[in-house]
């Protein structure tokens, strides 16, 4: 449990000090290595916060969420930045909310970019080069967040598989196989 209010960490639902309510996950923060050019998922409370596990390095606070862009995106904000086409294909491409981060460095996009954008142009555009679109660094850049970020993750999963685990205790064997495969999507 973590107080946002006092920034601790405790076991009880009412912070012990402050007396707000507490909520469930400790809190996250994005920082970018220069060195292995990837994000790093930290906890707030993290011992080793803006140290890369990669590298040794010391990083940079870049935000407190983010997600990939994926090649197809990727291509499309080229096009809205009237950049060369393919001239981020070898970066790493991350965004959150209305801010892109290529290689680390913050770009802005004003929702006013979005409206004053001539739709058919921009489709045409993307239809005319997405051939020469490519997942190739693409991966690399995920493969290296992963490594980045495996002790991250697998937290993540451990935390899901004792979800499963405490709600499927809940159903008696039969039942539950049997809700399983009457709910499985075909």
């Amino acid at each position: 449990m973590w107080c946002r209010n006092c920034n601790i960490e405790t076991n009880e639902e009412m912070c012990p000090v402050c007396g707000d309510s507490t909520i469930e996950d400790l809190p996250i923060e994005i920082y970018w290595c220069n060195q292995c050019n990837t994000p790093i998922i930290q906890m707030v409370n993290q011992m080793d916060k803006g140290i890369c596990p990669i590298c040794g390095k010391k990083t940079k606070y870049l935000s407190k969420d983010l997600r990939p862009v994926f090649p197809e995106e990727r291509l499309l904000l080229e096009i809205l930045l009237n950049k060369k086409i393919n001239e981020f294909i070898t970066s790493s491409v991350w965004a959150v909310n209305n801010r892109y981060y290529i290689d680390g460095k913050s770009i802005s996009i004003p929702s006013k970019m979005f409206q004053m954008a001539d739709i058919d142009v921009i489709r045409e555009r993307l239809e005319k080069h997405k051939k020469y679109n490519s997942y190739e660094y693409f991966d690399k850049h995920i493969e290296t967040f992963t490594k980045a970020n495996r002790g991250r993750l697998n937290y993540l999963k451990e935390e899901s598989f004792e979800f499963v685990k405490k709600t499927a205790s809940k159903f008696e064997e039969e039942k539950l196989v049997h809700r399983i495969i009457n709910n499985w999507p075909n």
